[in-house]
């Protein structure tokens, strides 16, 4: 419904059809309940000032500020009130509460990416319309309670590769899995823990996947670049002419855990990850002679899949044909024998 300003206040403007309720928040004013509205009715709105907190945070001048959450929460059932980031950079940091309930509130200095608490304030007295004065929020010092866990990429020519869709993983994945993600675009990250050390997993489009156990302190990550691969098909069958077609696709042995829902850390979004773009789960349409380059093939144990079609069948014929291994910098193209008369089985199947 509009509104409109009207010369002694607000004119809320509609067509009158169904139930209309009123809610009425602010920046630093309490907010008010939801409340009925009625056609051609006229209320008075009294706005009450919240109670403001303001706080110093000292923290070592590497942690991000995205890094940290405070969180403001009622000691009566009410519950969490207000949560926000910091803002700052260097040591000094600061956060900024308004319109915050009368009574006795409790503060919390989270780190976001693993939900745990640094510090915690009980009975803060709050008066609506005051800023609260409390010589504990002076200076709330957290410097030294972090752990820093730093990556910096390197490739082979020893410079930073920045690569839009860089991601680092945190812990080991699961297919399905929820687990917290960075940014790694810029090529390097601080990464703030209450754990001594972290098991990260480095992908970046191009290059192979890097598995680092229990990293901890400053750490330069050496990348080596992606496998070009031939793939040559051998059997009684070939070539493949019209009107069937093949696809063959290579399935990590064992499989790669990589596709699920990943959290960014900073911001809490989360988003679902597919590596197929990155060469883990490669596929493409082999040539007439059964030939296929892989651009960005990682080094290890594949299965080979090949699904055959024929011009208007939806539904492919599929071979599964046993695992193969990739070495990483061989140039030389990888021949994969197909079992005598099993293409030809297959074709004779969509007759």
């Amino acid at each position: 419904m509009p509104i409109v300003h009207a010369e002694d206040g607000l004119q809320i403007r509609g067509d009158g059809q169904g139930e209309r309720r009123l809610r009425v928040t602010s920046a630093t004013h309490l907010p008010i309940d939801p409340m009925p509205l009625h056609r051609g009715q006229e209320f008075e709105l009294m706005l009450t000032r919240g109670a403001n907190i303001e706080g110093l945070l000292l923290l070592d001048p590497w942690v991000e500020s995205a890094a940290i959450e405070v969180r403001v929460r009622a000691s009566t059932a009410a519950g969490l009130q207000a949560e926000q980031g910091i803002r700052g950079r260097g040591e000094r940091r600061t956060f900024n509460f308004r319109a915050l309930p009368q009574g006795s509130l409790g503060l919390q200095v989270i780190l976001r990416s693993e939900n745990r608490e640094l510090y915690r304030l009980h009975e803060l007295q709050a008066q609506v319309g005051e800023q609260l004065q409390d010589p504990r929020l002076r200076v709330i010092d957290l410097r030294g309670r972090l752990n820093r866990v730093s990556i910096e990429l390197r490739n082979a020519s020893g410079s930073r590769p920045r690569r839009k869709a860089a991601m680092l993983l945190v812990e080991p994945m699961r297919v399905g899995e929820l687990r917290q993600s960075y940014d790694l675009s810029r090529g390097r990250i601080d990464i703030a823990t209450l754990r001594p050390s972290l098991d990260l997993t480095v992908l970046v489009p191009g290059f192979e996947p890097k598995v680092i156990s229990q990293a901890a302190g400053v750490m330069q990550v050496d990348l080596r670049r992606a496998t070009a691969q031939r793939i040559e098909l051998q059997g009684d069958s070939l070539p493949v002419s019209p009107p069937f077609s093949m696809r063959i696709t290579l399935l990590p042995d064992p499989p790669l855990a990589y596709v699920g829902r990943v959290a960014d850390a900073y911001s809490g979004r989360a988003h679902k990850l597919d590596l197929r773009p990155f060469g883990l789960q490669p596929t493409g349409k082999v040539n007439r002679l059964g030939r296929f380059q892989f651009k960005n093939l990682s080094s290890g144990r594949y299965r080979v899949r090949l699904d055959v079609s024929e011009r208007g069948d939806r539904r492919p014929r599929r071979i599964d044909l046993p695992s193969v291994e990739i070495a990483g910098g061989i140039r030389q193209p990888l021949v994969i024998p197909i079992p005598a008369d099993l293409l030809k089985e297959v074709r004779e199947s969509f007759k």
